[in-house]
């Protein structure tokens, strides 16, 4: 686990990210 690159993206957001990019391809 390591989270010092992306410190300020926490796993939500990135979380959100790929749901919105995978229902833009499905759909």
């Amino acid at each position: 686990r390591s989270t010092d690159c992306v410190p300020e993206l926490k796993r939500e957001e990135i979380e959100q990210l790929i749901v919105q990019l995978l229902l833009d391809h499905v759909l």
